[in-house]
């Protein structure tokens, strides 16, 4: 097939898009990479022939410079053949070319030596150097550490050879005696560079590794007790993580890795530093490793200056003062006229006219329980008496004692009917919001607006549609009271009625003079009102 088409002189199988001013064209249909070749030309068939620089794939061409002719799209196209001989003789050309350059005629003059390799000494210029010299690097009489240890050298014949670590600006340079005058000296062959500029100080250390953090390049972490560096700014993920994640090598290099832990049993092992005075914890569940807690004596403890003045005491007598702890200062825990502990009931009991304290012995804020009679119980603060109950008060027999934090919540009820939990609690879900109370009634409604409801079912000289609200919360017992103050389709004057109800829905049915179909804004607002229990 290819000799035929070389005896017809193109290739145009397929079609070709190009853009008016660019190179790049792409075939549909086409196997260039196959038959066409670079130099042969594109664009004959508009009269414009275009060389080709590449052949890249068989759907792509590259052209020598910007197509002039018209943007086409898949349109019809013509590569034209250069014929062998002429491309034969642009490539001879091209090699003329290369070997005009001097370079060839430079290594034809070279005669050849053992261990010896020719390099370049300027544009077509090339010489010989002892491979040893390679192997070895540069050769040099003496090394020195400045100018001043070259002076001593000054006096040495031509050809002697000093290596100065540093000619004054931090460089390293070959000076060479260029003759036998005493310090005649060639110029300095440097071998480095000008020192560069301090850079700034890495300060970017960032302690323990955390996720969804932003983390800066050269950013420093420490991970399962090795450290690493950040070299991709990111924000960190499970996948980031260093050392454990599954492309944390994208983002992190590892500086130090943490070493094996030890084989004994070894000693409890405390942190590197920790701050005077704060308690030590346990840090882990090894029962070898503490760490600084974080908190003071002072943070648990009434300390007289910052110093503990005296210990605990425990009084299991229960006389005098009564006291069953006790610090120094007044302050703790401590009863007066405490009975003994009730051994089936599990709590202190009281005398009549007895208290149970909580605060400091004398002045200050305290909380305390007290007993006047059989029946008769208060519950007193230094604010005053916050409640008080008797044998005849529910709260006593262990109901809740409700305030701002716990009025609303979790609703509940135990088998016998008895609420437990919340008195308040409500919320929302996509069906609508409910508040339950306590006693057991629910209230749900929703409010919202569509477009998929259409009032078009005649009755009689009517229209109705239907649609059902599924509750946000299932009632129970008895139906559910429920009204549909709102069901409106567009700016029309229908009206609502419910149609059918359960414990789980109800169906809301829309009147209208008019036939209304869907795609118009319809407004519903409805309500159900039941129990939950």
């Amino acid at each position: 097939m290819a000799g035929n088409l070389y005896e017809q002189g193109y290739y145009g199988t397929g079609t070709a898009s190009i853009t008016q001013g660019q190179t790049v064209v792409t075939g549909q249909g086409t196997a260039w990479s196959q038959i066409v070749r670079p130099a042969d030309d594109f664009g004959k068939h508009v009269g414009m022939p275009i060389p080709i620089a590449s052949v890249d794939s068989d759907t792509q061409i590259t052209l020598a410079y910007p197509w002039p002719g018209p943007t086409q799209a898949a349109a019809p196209y013509r590569v034209t053949f250069t014929p062998y001989h002429v491309a034969y003789r642009q490539a001879l050309q091209e090699i003329g070319q290369l070997l005009s350059s001097g370079n060839v005629s430079a290594l034809a003059g070279l005669v050849g030596a053992a261990n010896r390799i020719p390099m370049f000494t300027g544009p077509g210029a090339l010489d010989l150097i002892a491979k040893e010299d390679l192997i070895n690097g540069v050769n040099f009489d003496v090394q020195v550490a400045d100018l001043a240890g070259r002076a001593a050298y000054d006096n040495e014949a031509a050809g002697f050879t000093v290596l100065v670590a540093d000619v004054g600006d931090g460089r390293s340079g070959i000076y060479t005696k260029s003759s036998a005058t005493a310090a005649d000296w060639s110029d300095p062959a440097y071998l480095t560079g000008p020192k560069g500029d301090t850079g700034s100080p890495w300060d970017d250390w960032q302690g323990g590794w955390a996720t969804a953090t932003a983390y800066a390049e050269l950013a420093g972490v420490e991970n399962g007790g090795s450290s690493y560096i950040c070299t991709t700014a990111h924000t960190s993920g499970a996948a980031s993580e260093p050392g454990v994640g599954a492309s944390w090598q994208t983002y992190w290099d590892l500086v130090a890795a943490k070493g094996a832990d030890g084989a004994g049993t070894g000693d409890v092992v405390g942190p590197a530093g920790a701050t005077n005075g704060n308690v030590a914890v346990f840090n882990g569940a090894t029962g070898k490793l503490i760490k600084d807690g974080g908190k003071s004596l002072n943070d648990f403890l009434k300390l007289s200056g910052g110093t503990l003045t005296g210990a605990l005491a425990f009084n299991t007598s229960l006389s005098a003062s009564n006291q069953l702890i006790d610090l120094q200062q007044g302050y703790g825990f401590y009863s007066d006229n405490v009975g003994s502990v009730g051994s089936s009931r599990g709590w202190l009991n009281a005398p009549d006219n007895g208290e149970l304290n909580f605060g400091p012995r004398t002045g200050g804020e305290f909380l305390a329980l007290a007993r006047f009679n059989a029946e008769l119980f208060q519950i007193r603060s230094s604010f005053g008496t916050l409640f008080q109950v008797d044998e005849a008060d529910l709260i006593w027999k262990g109901q809740y004692i409700y305030r701002q934090d716990n009025v609303v919540g979790t609703v509940s009820v135990s088998g016998g009917g008895t609420p437990t939990g919340a008195i308040i609690e409500k919320g929302s879900n996509a069906n609508g919001s409910w508040v339950k109370y306590a006693d057991g009634t629910l209230i749900c409604w929703r409010t919202w607006t569509t477009t998929s409801f259409a009032i078009d079912s005649a009755y009689g000289s009517l229209f109705i549609g239907a649609i059902a609200w599924a509750y946000p919360v299932a009632f129970v017992g008895d139906l559910p009271a429920v009204t549909c103050s709102y069901l409106k389709w567009g700016t029309s004057a229908s009206w609502a009625a419910i149609s059918t109800l359960s414990l789980t829905s109800a169906t809301l049915r829309s009147y209208d003079i008019s036939s209304r179909p869907t795609g118009t804004g319809t407004g519903i607002s409805a309500m159900a009102i039941g129990r939950w229990y």
